[in-house]
């Protein structure tokens, strides 16, 4: 890292938040950390007081930590994840519908393995909604190097998807209650609609709903849903 003169700076990265003051109405990031910067810059960081800027200027062996972050998670995003822009050297993956998350523990376990990032996930085999964030990296150093990034990247590709969302499927659904009390109407059934809006929330729907009695001699049955009597 070192301070240089403003009209020096195009095509370095900011090593700081530039911050922009405005009197009387508010304060805060004009161009964040990380951000490179462009011949357009070169009249607007003078104008907030900006003649100098400290940056890093990277070799070619060197990725930034908000570059690396987002190549290491477009790498590990499977079907139904989109990466959030990255601050800090994180970048999320978050989820573009309902599903069940999936997550490969080997690869992961082997990614976590490296040295300079930690990348951290939900426990899979649960339910996410659209818009959750489910995993995402944290890159810790300033800079890492190109070959680590490349191997995470190898790592993630050869494992077909580090994590993904498996979209649930809209199934047409029969139910089956099996009670004596229940058919014979002597106590009402309290956990039909719970099961039922419980199928409805992973996009199915209870087509038709029997109840039997215990007996199994018996040959009746009832349906409460579609308006069928006794069969």
């Amino acid at each position: 890292m070192r301070c240089i003169p403003v009209h020096q700076a195009i095509g370095h990265v900011l090593a700081h938040d530039v911050t922009r003051v405005v009197s009387g109405m508010n304060k805060g990031p004009a161009l964040k950390k990380g951000y490179v910067i462009k011949e357009q810059d070169l009249e607007t960081l003078p104008d907030m007081g900006k003649a100098h800027r400290s940056v890093l200027k990277l070799s070619s062996d060197q990725v930034y930590e908000n570059i690396a972050a987002g190549r290491i998670d477009a790498a590990a995003a499977g079907p139904g994840l989109k990466l959030t822009a990255s601050s800090e050297g994180c970048v999320n993956l978050i989820s573009e519908y309902s599903g069940l998350f999936k997550v490969n523990a080997s690869a992961l376990t082997q990614l976590n393995g490296f040295q300079n990032f930690v990348f951290a996930t939900l426990h899979g085999n649960q339910r996410v909604e659209a818009g959750q964030p489910v995993p995402g990296i944290r890159v810790i150093p300033w800079v890492v190097s190109e070959n680590l990034v490349a191997k995470a990247e190898r790592l993630c590709h050869s494992r077909h998807s580090l994590t993904t969302i498996k979209p649930f499927k809209s199934l047409r659904v029969g139910m089956i209650t099996i009670s004596s009390e229940i058919f014979l109407g002597r106590i009402k059934d309290q956990i039909g609609s719970v099961v039922k809006r419980k199928f409805e929330t992973f996009g199915s729907q209870v087509r038709r709903h029997i109840y039997i009695a215990d007996d199994v001699n018996k040959k009746e049955c009832r349906y409460p849903l579609g308006g069928f009597g006794k069969a």
